[in-house]
């Protein structure tokens, strides 16, 4: 009897202890009904920011690869097949940094360590009709499926008055790889100005579980006090470089008070 005495006495002070906590708004080691690892007061200092409108998973997301780019040995055979690719003859100039061929139209410059590639068209085209970002996006898509195979998910397109960016998103292991990827430049009128084409190879590094999407909210950075509160419209599971690795990271979508996008990327790695 008098052990059934003091368990009920240490799971009230329990109870009580972590009743306390939560008033105070102190972390916890334990969570109900939350993420592990995270507190109230985290989630509170980031609910104050952000308005999610869709619902946090507070389920973890499994386990992933970190990857490591490796430039494969840039051979002077290596390079000669990008310039086969391109249609670029001759003979290659080579420096100390890069292999570089040109002709009439193209300047091509292979990296010997660095890892890319760069494309330079030589010409100066008439800026007579310009286009929309629509015939942008086909003319860059047309482009790349020209020269190069790949599996993509996406082109990110921008827009100002002098051009276009155009950036291609491949998948790594499924998933969309924000960084390193190949970024393709034109001018107002559609014409090729420059690309900056990746050819890193990408090694298993390590596998480390994934947090929850609620996890990654809480760890969200604070925001402009004229910038909140941050609207945010979604969260997804992408690729990003940190610490010279790619690792798997929550990105965040959105808009800000007054109205610009906002879109910031959370290490989803439970441990590096």
């Amino acid at each position: 009897m008098s052990l059934r005495k003091d368990l009920l006495v240490i799971i009230l002070l329990s109870l009580i202890f972590v009743l306390i906590l939560e008033l105070l708004g102190l972390p916890r080691l334990f969570s109900y009904g939350k993420a592990a690892g995270t507190s109230a007061a985290m989630y509170n200092a980031a609910a104050r920011a952000y308005k999610p409108d869709f619902t946090l998973s507070a389920t973890p997301g499994g386990n992933l690869n970190q990857y490591l780019p490796t430039t494969p040995p840039v051979t002077p055979a290596f390079a000669e097949s990008f310039a086969h690719t391109f249609g670029i003859g001759g003979s290659a100039a080579e420096t100390s940094a890069a292999f570089i061929y040109q002709d009439d139209e193209f300047r091509l410059s292979v990296s010997k360590s660095e890892g890319f590639l760069q494309l330079e068209n030589m010409k100066n085209h008439a800026l007579d009709t310009p286009i929309g970002s629509a015939e942008a996006s086909g003319l860059a898509e047309d482009f790349f499926r020209r020269f190069f195979f790949t599996n993509y998910a996406q082109i990110s397109l921008f827009a100002d008055g002098n051009g276009f960016e155009a950036e291609f998103v491949p998948l790594l292991a499924g998933i969309k790889k924000n960084a390193l990827n190949t970024t393709l430049y034109l001018d107002r009128c559609g014409n090729v100005l420059n690309m900056v084409y990746y050819f890193y190879t990408y090694e298993n590094f390590a596998r480390c579980p994934i947090m929850s999407e609620y996890d990654a909210f809480c760890g969200l950075p604070p925001s402009p006090a004229d910038e909140t509160p941050v609207t945010l419209t979604g969260c997804e599971l992408v690729y990003v470089y940190d610490n010279s690795i790619l690792q798997p990271a929550y990105l965040f979508k959105g808009y800000t008070k007054t109205g610009r996008s906002f879109s910031c990327p959370v290490n989803a790695s439970i441990y590096r």
